[in-house]
């Protein structure tokens, strides 16, 4: 089994790390700048941390970035200076491969899907999406992702961003919804709880149909009556009246074209 230093504690290095671990991976190392965090991780996976890049130990096989994406090209530079024949792989869904690594071999070693400390995250069925600037990265990066979920799939960068601009509509855009309604009922003293069959619908029809069969309400069915209501209920709230018009235009245009 390969050995793997895992850079950054946040939400993605966190998980991936106990995930690894759960896999029989030995987890050489945990960084982070704020040594604590990294001490939190590592306590975890049976790791040593560390605050320092120069610190990684020697033996990895594979460097895990799993850090903001404005930093992971200075961590890699960074990381080629310091060592010698490694993988040295990111986790971003946004960010190209890093080529040209003087002294590493480059890769990406992608989970789509969405992190938060304290949920847990069943990654047998996360896709994980691998790409390598060659064979052997790829072969080497797909066994280990092969032994924490099921669904691996070499993708490449142009391939990867999309994917990425599609998962921020369908996760962290929805998201937002899911807070605009919870502000809409709770001004009229009522909980959030009251949609989440609603939501649990929603999610099961369109892991059975295509969205656009999914698609409901009175936008699709071109109520004008109704949609105007609402509008005036929005009344003050100008940023809202001028997203639900727009989304409202955007099912219109979809349901004309289809």
């Amino acid at each position: 089994m390969k050995s793997i230093a895992i850079v950054g504690s946040g939400n993605v290095g966190w998980h991936m790390a106990k995930a690894l671990f759960n896999a029989n991976f030995k987890i050489c190392n945990c960084y982070s700048r704020n040594l604590e965090r990294a001490k939190e991780l590592a306590i975890e996976v049976n790791s040593r941390p560390i605050n320092k890049i120069s610190e990684i130990e020697n033996k990895c096989d594979v460097i895990l970035v799993a850090i903001h994406d404005d930093a992971t090209d200075e961590i890699i530079k960074l990381l080629d200076q310091q060592f010698q024949g490694k993988i040295i792989c990111h986790t971003s869904g946004a960010k190209p491969m890093v080529n040209n690594l003087q002294n590493n071999e480059s890769g990406v070693f992608y989970p789509l899907q969405t992190f938060s400390r304290k949920g847990k995250v069943e990654f047998s069925n996360v896709p994980i999406l691998i790409e390598g600037e060659n064979k052997e990265v790829q072969n080497v990066l797909t066994e280990i992702a092969s032994n924490i979920s099921s669904n691996v799939q070499l993708i490449n960068s142009k391939q990867r961003e999309q994917i990425h601009l599609a998962a921020v509509f369908a996760c962290n855009f929805t998201n937002h919804f899911y807070q605009i309604a919870n502000d809409l009922l709770a001004s009229k003293n009522m909980s959030f709880d009251l949609l989440l069959p609603l939501i649990s619908e929603t999610v099961n029809k369109v892991k059975s149909t295509s969205p656009e069969v999914a698609q409901t309400g009175p936008a699709k069915r071109k109520d004008q009556k109704t949609m105007q209501k609402h509008l005036n209920l929005l009344k003050g709230n100008d940023s809202l009246q001028m997203l639900y018009k727009l989304i409202s235009t955007e099912i219109q245009n979809k349901n004309n074209h289809a």
